[in-house]
């Protein structure tokens, strides 16, 4: 989960924002279905805590 969490802001977010993307035309599908997940399991732990 650190390794997809650190590659979607450094190599995503933060570039994006900081217009240092070399990777504009990647296919970022597989990326964004992780982040989606990980999302939910955090949004669901939350509400559980």
């Amino acid at each position: 989960m650190k390794v997809v969490v650190n590659q979607i802001y450094s190599e995503g977010r933060s570039r994006i924002i900081h217009r240092t993307n070399t990777k504009l035309g990647h296919d970022w599908s597989g990326t964004k279905s992780l982040s989606e997940q990980f999302a939910r399991l955090c949004f669901l732990a939350c509400i559980d805590w």
